[in-house]
C-alpha cells in the first residue's frame, strides 16, 4: 500500500508538471469558441449519469469534429481531477494533438470563459446551468434536473451531435425560462443538511479520507446510519411525500 502511495505521488507530480507546461491559463484570442468542461473520472457524473461517454477525450474529439469550421474547442480540466491524480499524460497529449482543440488549465476563470464562449458543453456538470445565468446556451450528454430548460440541449444520439451543436449555437437564452426553473426547484425543495451528511459519510464510510477504493465494514455503515438518522428521516419523508 505504501509503495502504491509513493508511486501515485510521483505520478501525480509528473502529470501536474505536464499540465503546468502545456495547458493555457488565459485565453485572450478573439476567436469564436465552444467550451467543453471535463468531469472528474470515477464519479457519478461519468459512471452513472453519462455511462456511455466515460472516455471524455474521445467525447472532446467528437465535439470538435462536429463544430462549424469557424469555431475552436476549448477543453477545461476539472480542478478536482487532482484528487484522482489527474489523467494520463498520453490522454492529455491526445487532446493537445487534436486539430482545433485548446486545453485549458484548471485554475482559469470559469465565469470569464463562459462569458466569452458561444456555447457551453459538459456531460452533466452544473457549469451547463451556470452558462444560462450568464446568457449562454448549453449542451449536456445526460439527463439533469435543469435539462428541462429549453436553452439546454441534450445529446440523445452521438450521430446527431453536429446538428445539435449547430441548433444550440442559434439559441438565445430567455430569462423567463430560468425563472420558471428556479420556481420549480423552490417548490420541490426541502430542508436537508447535505454538507453535514457528506462529511459524516466521509468520516464513517471512508475513514476521514478522500479515498474511494477502500473496504468498510457493515458495522461502520450501521454507525453512519445511526449517527445521521435524522437526515435520513428527512430524505425518507420527502421521498414518500412525492410518491
Amino acid at each position: 500500500v505504501f509503495c502504491n502511495y509513493i508511486n501515485d505521488v510521483f505520478r501525480q507530480k509528473r502529470r501536474q508538471k505536464f499540465i503546468e507546461k502545456k495547458f493555457l491559463k488565459k485565453f485572450d484570442r478573439n476567436d469564436k469558441f465552444v467550451i467543453f468542461f471535463l468531469a472528474v473520472d470515477s464519479e457519478s457524473s461519468t459512471l452513472i449519469d453519462a455511462a456511455f461517454y466515460i472516455n471524455q477525450i474521445e467525447v472532446a474529439k467528437n465535439i470538435v469534429r462536429s463544430l462549424p469550421i469557424e469555431y475552436t474547442l476549448l477543453v477545461k480540466e476539472h480542478p478536482a481531477s487532482g484528487l484522482r491524480s489527474w489523467r494520463k499524460i498520453d490522454e492529455y497529449e491526445e487532446l493537445i494533438n487534436s486539430p482545433n482543440v485548446i486545453p485549458i488549465h484548471h485554475s482559469s476563470n470559469t465565469e470569464e470563459l463562459i462569458k466569452k464562449s458561444s456555447l457551453v458543453i459538459s456531460l452533466s456538470s452544473s457549469t451547463s446551468l451556470d452558462a444560462l445565468f450568464l446568457g449562454k446556451p448549453s449542451l449536456v450528454f445526460a439527463n439533469t434536473d435543469y435539462s428541462m430548460i429549453p436553452e439546454v440541449q441534450k445529446i440523445d444520439k452521438i450521430e446527431n451531435l453536429s446538428k445539435t451543436i449547430n441548433d444550440a449555437l442559434k439559441i438565445k437564452v430567455n430569462p423567463k425560462n430560468i425563472e420558471k426553473y428556479i420556481q420549480f426547484v423552490e417548490y420541490n425543495s426541502f430542508e436537508y443538511n447535505c454538507p453535514m451528511h457528506t462529511l459524516a459519510m466521509q468520516k464513517y464510510v471512508f475513514g476521514g479520507s478522500l479515498l474511494v477504493d477502500i473496504e468498510f465494514s457493515e458495522e461502520k455503515m450501521n454507525e453512519f446510519f445511526d449517527k445521521t438518522k435524522d437526515e435520513f428521516d428527512k430524505l425518507t419523508r420527502a421521498y414518500m411525500k412525492k410518491i
